[in-house]
Formats: C-alpha cells, structure tokens, sequence
C-alpha cells in the first residue's frame, strides 16, 4: 500500500478532487485523508469515508464509525448516506424502509432501483404500479434500471406489452455494450422440499422474483471472468477444465440494496445468517460448458488462507437465474439427485455431517449446458461468521 503523501492540506473542494484522485492512482490511505480534511464542509465526504471504512479500504474495517460518519451525513440531508444505512441494516424495519423511500424520493437512482424492486416483491397492485413507476425513472440515469424496464415492456410484466419501448431502451443500451437480459419466467413460491437425506439435499421454487434474477444478472454481468476453483496445493485458487464457466464475486464494492437483500434471503431459506456466508458468486454458462464432479469443503491448505475461523463451508445454496433452454441440470452422482435449471429454483445441500467433518457424498456436478445459457447464483456458507457486516 502506497505510503500517504507528505504534501501540504489541500484546501476543501480540492480536497473531493484529489480524493478520487488517489482512489484511481489506488492510493486508498491519501484518499481516506482527503476525505477526513473534507467532512466539515462536504456531506459528501462523510459518506465516502463511511464507507471506506465500513469497507476496509485504504486502512482496517471500522464499522462504528462508518455508521456514526453516515448519521452525521444523514442529519445533512444527504440521500447516499441514507441509503448505506437503509442497505446495511439487519432487516427490513420502519427505519430503514424510511430510509430507502426517503433516498429513493431525493432522486437517487441506485435507491429509486432498489425501492422498486423491495415494492415489486409484495402482492400488492398498488406497490406494483409504484415499483414500475420508479423504474420508469430511474431508467433515464440508471442502466440497470433500463435493463429491467426493457425486459418488463418486452414481456408486459406488470405493464402492457410495449414492444417499441423495449426495442429503444435495447438499441441505447447496446451503444453502451450492454446486451438485452436473458428470459425469466419465475415458477410460482413454494416450501423447501427434501430430496435427500444423507447428504441432506433440498429444493425450493420462486424464491426470486423476475426483476431479482434480472438484477443480479445486470449488475454482475460486466464483471464475468473465467472461473476459478480452490486446489489442494498451495497455489490457492486457479483456472481448471473442470469449471468452464465464467462467474463474477459481488463484493460490497459492487453489492447494492437489492442484492443484499436478495443474499439476506437466500441465507434466510440455508437456515443459516448472512454473515456466515461467502461473497456470493454470479456464473454463466454457454452451451458445452460445465462443472465437473466436485465437493465445495475447501481443502486443508485453502481453508488455511481463507478466514480459517470462519470454519469449513458447512452448506452450500444455489439459484437460478434464468430459464435454461436444454441441459445445465445440478446433478449429485452419489445421492442419485438431479435438479432441473427453473428461474428463483434454488438447491441447498449440505457440505459437512453434523460434527463438521466433510460429506464426500455430497459430490456434486452442473451438467453441460446443451442449448442457451445458464446463469446461477451460488452461496458457501460457512460454519461461524465469514462476513464483518
């Protein structure tokens, strides 16, 4: 990490200026400074560092006083400061529902994004008519928010279908190399159903909605790389043929409301905190691609270099995230189980018995996708808490 500069206090606007100027020489330790020498004057400032710190870049994860930084900004009126603590609250509550609607409110797009997304969710006609309303304006700054909107006109979700409107916001979006989302057509909710019990084995439908899984889509998409797996030696993680696919990690950096929301309740159908999980892991399949059998218990060297602490990944949780035209099925060799790829399907299994010694039955495989894509998203969740926040 870059040494701080020696130079002189710049004065306060400058101050801003030169903060995401260091942020982008990766110089995280000056950046923290300009932010602090800013905080009197600019609420902005507050924010920024609350959330360095709440993040551990440029110096040590400080959640108290990421969170008394937002408070301060807050009082301000600054609408980002609002939305970090609706986002990084326990649940739920009034306030912090108060929060994401009065950041939503003051125009902020990722907040408006994510109000629509909490309001669509509820069987409400009212809170459907104002989530697409939301998106209707967030769109115009936010492409995400475009995506969806897109892909609501083009299949008349809660809307009429508005072919024209889709065929614009495409035409715009790809300018920006962003393509159209792929099909979503969630099966109605339905209760975990066990599907076997040694290795324990689980299934449930319509735990997401279609404007869920098109957002994680959306949001990870740009991010995708070749995918990596953990190895027994002690090289840590690196590229195989037997994982094919390419898969993104939603860090906090990239983390928004919804998605933690999303990872709180897919956490919530593991039967386990969020805390315990992994950042979650976004893959994408081609045709042909795959993951071969394989086991999610890390290895005694990988676990050795990652947050050992936290345990072993005790259970692992799946979602699909759209509809696979042929092929893609998660198959367990062992167990005789196989599940079929269905958008908001997840499948949760264990990874350790109950004294916490691994599971080798729990030999998993993703099938080779015969036609179309497969998006997935996948949580490890671990025996004790992985996550500070």
């Amino acid at each position: 990490m870059p040494r701080p500069s020696s130079a002189p206090p710049a004065s306060l606007p400058d101050a801003l200026r030169e903060a995401s100027a260091a942020l982008a020489r990766g110089e995280a330790q000056r950046a923290r400074q300009c932010y602090a020498q800013a905080i009197a004057e600019h609420p902005a400032a507050q924010v920024e560092l609350g959330r360095m710190l709440a993040l551990g870049i440029g110096g040590p994860v400080d959640l108290p006083a990421a969170w008394d930084h937002w408070l301060a900004a807050e009082q301000r009126g600054h609408p980002a400061a609002a939305y970090l603590l609706a986002t990084y609250a326990e649940a739920d509550d009034a306030q912090a529902l108060a929060r994401l609607r009065a950041a939503a409110d003051a125009g902020l797009p990722v907040a408006q994004r994510g109000w629509a997304l909490m309001r669509a969710h509820q069987d409400d006609p009212q809170a459907a008519d104002e989530a697409l309303a939301l998106l209707r304006v967030a769109a115009g700054r936010d492409p995400i928010a475009a995506l969806l909107l897109a892909a609501r006109a083009a299949g008349g979700e809660g809307m009429p279908a508005d072919p024209a409107l889709a065929a614009s916001l495409h035409r715009q979006l790809a300018d920006h190399g962003l393509p159209a989302l792929p099909a979503v057509t969630p099966d109605a909710p339905t209760p975990l159903r066990v599907l076997h019990d040694a290795p324990w084995i689980a299934v449930a439908d319509g735990v997401l909605s279609a404007d869920e899984c098109r957002l994680l889509v959306a949001l990870m998409r740009p991010h995708l790389r070749r995918s990596q797996v953990f190895g027994d030696g002690a090289d840590g993680r690196h590229v195989q043929a037997v994982r094919t696919s390419r898969s993104a990690t939603v860090d906090r950096v990239i983390e928004d409301h919804a998605a933690r929301r999303i990872q709180q309740r897919l956490a919530a159908v593991a039967g386990m905190p969020l805390r315990h999980a992994e950042a979650m892991s976004i893959l994408c399949y081609a045709p042909g691609q795959e993951y071969r059998p394989h086991r999610d218990y890390l290895p005694p060297a990988a676990l050795r270099e990652d947050r050992p602490d936290a345990g072993n990944r005790r259970r692992t949780l799946c979602v699909y995230l759209n509809d696979v035209q042929a092929g893609g099925e998660t198959a367990f060799p062992v167990a005789g189980v196989k599940v079929s790829p269905r958008a908001g399907r997840v499948v949760v299994f264990d990874n350790l018995d109950a004294r916490g010694h691994p599971l080798p039955d729990s030999l998993h495989a993703g099938l080779p996708v015969v036609r179309g894509e497969k998006w997935l998203g996948t949580l490890w969740l671990r025996e004790r808490p992985y996550r500070e926040i």
